[in-house]
Formats: C-alpha cells, sequence, structure tokens
C-alpha cells in the first residue's frame, strides 16, 4: 500500500509538474518572444527563413519537454526535488530566447553562452549526487496535489522560470520595436501605433516607424507629436548602419512611399528628400516628410517657407491679385484660340513640390499649426504671420506653464507633460533632442 500510494503522489506531481512546464513554455514562447526568435531565425539564416510563431511555439515545446522526458530516464531526482528535471530545458531556452542585435548586425546571446553552460555543468554534479540521496529519501507523507512536495517542486518551477527570464531578451524597448517592426511589415499600421503609445521610452527606429505608419494613414502632421520622439529628423528615414535598420523588414516598404531609394547612405534627410522633389521622383507623401523633417529639427523658419509650398497661404488680397492677373491671360487668349478653349487653358492650379495640388490653409493638420503659431510668436521678421484663436489662446496658456517657477528641470517637464504633451510646443520646448 505505502508503495501504490507513493507512486500515486509521485504520477501526480509529475503531471502537476508537466502541464504548468508546457503552458508556461508556450506562452513564453508565443506571447513573449515571439519577435525575439523570428530577429534571431532571420538574421542566423541570413535572411533565408522567417519565423512563425504558433508553429515555432509548438515545435519548441515539444523539444524542450522531449529534452526533459530524456532527462528523466538518466536521472534519479528526490520526488520532492522532481522538478530540477526541466532546469537544462529552461536554460537552453533562456538562452535561445536571449539574442540582441550587435552593432555589426549579428544576433548574439553574449556572454550568457558561458552562463548557461556553467549553470549545466552545476546541474550535471547537482544530479549525481541527488541521484545518490534518493535510495534514502522518505516516504511522501501525502498524495495530494497540495501536500509539501508538490509545493516544493512547484516552487522550484517558478524559481526556473525566473531563471529563464533572466537569460533571455526581456529589454521591453526592443520587444516594443520588434512588434512594431512586424505589424508595420503587416501593413497593420493602426497596431504599430498601439505599440507603447503612452510611453517616454523610444529610439529612433521606433521614431521612423511611427512616420512611416501615421504618413501612410495621412497624419503624419496631425499625430506625429503625439508620441515620444528621438533621433530628429535622421530618424525619419532608415539608417545604412547595420546598429540602426531595421531588424529583419525591408526598407523598400518606405522607399517606395517616398519615391525613389538613395544610391548611398543619407547624409541629410531634408536634403534628400529635396532631391527626390527637384529629380520629379517625390510622392505626395515627401512635402509632409519635409515639413515633419523641419519640425523635429526645430528649424522653424525652413518650415514656414516649405509650407507656403504645400499650403495655399495666401492673403485675400494675394488670392485677388492672382485671379485678376489669370483673367488677363484669359481675356488675351480668348482673342486667339475662342472663349471656350481659353477658359480650359488658364486656370489657376497651384503644385506643392511634390507634384501635389496645394491644400487650403484650413486643412492645415495640428502640428502645423501649432508650429506656424509658434514660429509667428518668436518671429519680428516673417516670410508669413499665422494666427489661430484657439490655438493662439492655448499658447498663452502653454507660455504661462513653462515660464512658472519650478525647481527643476524635471519638476518643470513633469507639470508641462500632464498637460502639454502631444503638441509641437511641448517637443520643441522640452521634448528629446
Amino acid at each position: 500500500m505505502p508503495s501504490s500510494r507513493n507512486k500515486n503522489s509521485t504520477a501526480a506531481i509529475t503531471v502537476a509538474c508537466a502541464i504548468v512546464f508546457i503552458a508556461y513554455v508556450f506562452c513564453y514562447l508565443y506571447f513573449m518572444q515571439a519577435d525575439v526568435l523570428a530577429l534571431s531565425q532571420f538574421a542566423w539564416s541570413g535572411g533565408q527563413t522567417h519565423y512563425d510563431a504558433m508553429i515555432g511555439a509548438v515545435l519548441l515545446t515539444a523539444v524542450f519537454f522531449l529534452i526533459r522526458i530524456g532527462l528523466a530516464s538518466i536521472t534519479h531526482f528526490p520526488k520532492r526535488l522532481h522538478s530540477l528535471v526541466y532546469f537544462p530545458s529552461l536554460v537552453l531556452l533562456g538562452i535561445l530566447t536571449g539574442g540582441t542585435m550587435q552593432s555589426d548586425g549579428i544576433v548574439t546571446v553574449g556572454g550568457k553562452i558561458w552562463v548557461a553552460v556553467v549553470l549545466l555543468l552545476l546541474f550535471a554534479v547537482a544530479a549525481r549526487q541527488l541521484g545518490k540521496y534518493r535510495p534514502y529519501e522518505s516516504p511522501l507523507s501525502s498524495t495530494s496535489l497540495f501536500s509539501q512536495a508538490s509545493w516544493m517542486n512547484m516552487g522550484l518551477l517558478v524559481l526556473m522560470f525566473f531563471l529563464c527570464q533572466a537569460l533571455g531578451n526581456t529589454d521591453r524597448l526592443t520587444h516594443n520595436r520588434l512588434k512594431m517592426e512586424r505589424y508595420v511589415s503587416k501593413g497593420q499600421y493602426d497596431k504599430a501605433l498601439l505599440i507603447a503609445n503612452r510611453s517616454q521610452e523610444t529610439d529612433s527606429l521606433m521614431t521612423m516607424l511611427r512616420a512611416f505608419s501615421l504618413s501612410k494613414q495621412g497624419l503624419l502632421g496631425e499625430k506625429l507629436f503625439s508620441y515620444a520622439l528621438c533621433g530628429g529628423s535622421r530618424a525619419l528615414l532608415p539608417a545604412f548602419t547595420k546598429t540602426e535598420k531595421l531588424a529583419f523588414s525591408s526598407d523598400a516598404q518606405l522607399w517606395k512611399h517616398l519615391g525613389a531609394a538613395p544610391r548611398e547612405a543619407v547624409k541629410d534627410t531634408k536634403v534628400f528628400l529635396r532631391q527626390l522633389q527637384k529629380q520629379k521622383k517625390a510622392k505626395p507623401s515627401v512635402d509632409d516628410y519635409l515639413l515633419t523633417a523641419y519640425l523635429l529639427d526645430r528649424n522653424l523658419t525652413d518650415f514656414a517657407l516649405v509650407v507656403k509650398q504645400c499650403y495655399d497661404m495666401r492673403t485675400d488680397e494675394e488670392k485677388q491679385l492672382a485671379a485678376d492677373n489669370i483673367e488677363k491671360r484669359r481675356k488675351m487668349l480668348a482673342k486667339k484660340i475662342g472663349e471656350d478653349a481659353a477658359r480650359d487653358s488658364v486656370r489657376e492650379v497651384l503644385l506643392t513640390p511634390s507634384g501635389g495640388i496645394r491644400k487650403k490653409m484650413t486643412d492645415l493638420p495640428k502640428h502645423y499649426r501649432e508650429a506656424l503659431v509658434l514660429y509667428t510668436h518668436l518671429h519680428t521678421h516673417r516670410v508669413l504671420t499665422y494666427h489661430d484663436s484657439v490655438i493662439d489662446a492655448d499658447y498663452e496658456d502653454f507660455l504661462r506653464v513653462c515660464r512658472a517657477g519650478y525647481t527643476s528641470p524635471e519638476a518643470k517637464r513633469a507639470a508641462m507633460s500632464d498637460t502639454y504633451f502631444g503638441t509641437y510646443w511641448y517637443y520643441y520646448e522640452i521634448g528629446q533632442r
């Protein structure tokens, strides 16, 4: 009877540990580390293969459980320490998911591999010593899943789960960037923009992915500064250095969106965008990219010059003068080619530098209006003057908060962030530089 009782207890503990292990490994692979594994497989295969999250999670869970089965056949742990048989599987899982991209573009686990080697050697020694103790182990006092032996095994499993996490890549910024990249590559721009949308943690690649996603939705000038940004105008375009390139997506999506890819590394985003316009290769999206580039660099003077080329910022007098000139030209042509032909030949079509039709001043996106109000207040000699009663009032409130006495820059940032984060003024004043 005691022998049968112990066997039932051991079986219950074994099954419980197996269920918990399988559930953890699958969830860890599928929900947490899928993007890191996709990056590693893409890099290690030279871009020849791609990782599937579901298939990968199922296969790897099966492989790591098979390792446990193999070890169980050659090791003899005390029943109270049965879950140690999962130790090698969880160490190997942690190493597999610990890849990070280095400055040379190679994905490696770095010094963690030596940590894993030491841990596995210690495991081998411990397994040998604990196996000798097994014949002298006292019988289990309870067959319940809530017995002391069960809690000891579950506690060990949890500790090993934490070890797996410590060995794996758990950098939040890296995971957010890889998730954004995955969604962008699939054209799921709304999902990409939801990733860490309220977080102040960001990098230049996330800035580029946000700008691209917003541009595809026609919202670049409306919402970009609602996010934490980093890198200035240079962050708008893919870099040619491996440390700043997208991990496993093609840059072709963005170059196609703009009109053409550069033949060499882009040193100045604004120069490249203007070259596209000059060479008649630019798509309409380039207009917003160029305006945004000036805003990211806090260059309001050039922004104002370009915004006049993309939006009809003329006064009523200027519009009337242009209309009078067109009418004169129409009358002159009418005498030569007829009234109807002259009417079709002479009409006002204002084009942007990228070849699109200039939009009305009333169509200015939120951040452009904020920037123009700021430009009007900061510059005495202006290429244009812009006023909006609501935005002007908001800007005056912003100035009062900005000029209030603060004990430290951090206190000022916190006070202004609560109300004005998401405006261009906040970025211009104390946003990331």
